[in-house]
């Protein structure tokens, strides 16, 4: 103990209370030392938990701020899908809505050239009026074909617009998710719009009698699908929740 004692530098005098009289401030400097250790030990530790507590909070403001931004990218695109959805059905009405002159007249060519077929038919090749009445059919027929191509071509074009009008549903469903209110209405409306479409370019090229009034119909209908897809498109911005995958 002695050699251990010196070994610290506190002369051995054999004196107990001598030996407490020079040992005392030596363990008084270790303690006070070790003290200051763990106060500097913890003081670091608390800054670390607090730079850790920091660091976490930024973490989840930045993870809140992403959600948030992420969210308004998800809306902008529902807005501009429904939209643009609607706009495009909007043109594809207007242009099915120019088709309907033309339509009449290739449908008034068609029905006077059938009638005129089915007299020149009904009369005797080599009978009076026979030739008359062949040259006003083929006169029909000159008129007709050159009408008749117009029409194919224009309703070609906008049976292009009916096409992708409808392909819109499929983005309304990525931007809303399955079975939203807008994506029905908006394949309702799509569908009345086709079937608008088809009964216009029947008129053209159809021989039913009643093939106007179907026309009609079919341009009622949309009217009726018109407005619940607009509605549904407000509630589903309104009440906007991005799509579920």
């Amino acid at each position: 103990m002695r050699a251990a004692i010196e070994f610290f530098g506190v002369e051995w005098i054999g004196d107990r209370k001598s030996f407490f009289e020079q040992v005392g401030p030596l363990v008084g400097s270790l303690i006070v030392a070790g003290v200051a250790g763990f106060a500097a030990w913890l003081a670091a530790r608390t800054a670390n938990e607090r730079q850790r507590e920091q660091l976490d909070h930024d973490a989840e403001r930045r993870r809140e701020q992403l959600k948030h931004d992420r969210e308004m990218r998800d809306r902008d695109f529902a807005r501009q899908t429904l939209s643009s959805s609607l706009e495009n059905l909007l043109d594809v009405i207007r242009s099915v809505t120019d088709l309907v002159p033309g339509a009449n007249r290739v449908a008034r060519l068609h029905d006077k050239e059938r009638e005129s077929g089915a007299k020149v038919s009904g009369l005797d090749p080599k009978g009076e009026g026979y030739r008359s009445a062949e040259e006003s059919h083929l006169e029909t027929l000159q008129a007709l074909t050159p009408r008749m191509l117009e029409f194919k071509e224009r309703s070609e074009l906008v049976n292009l617009k009916v096409t992708a009008a409808s392909a819109d549903n499929v983005r309304i469903r990525a931007a809303l998710g399955r079975d939203s209110d807008a994506q029905r209405t908006h394949w309702d409306l799509a569908e009345a719009v086709r079937n608008w479409f088809n009964a216009v370019t029947e008129v053209a090229i159809g021989d039913e009698s009643d093939r106007v009034a179907k026309a009609e119909l079919a341009a009622k209908e949309i009217g009726k699908t018109l407005a619940p897809f607009e509605e549904a498109s407000r509630e589903a911005l309104e009440n906007f929740s991005p799509a579920a995958t």
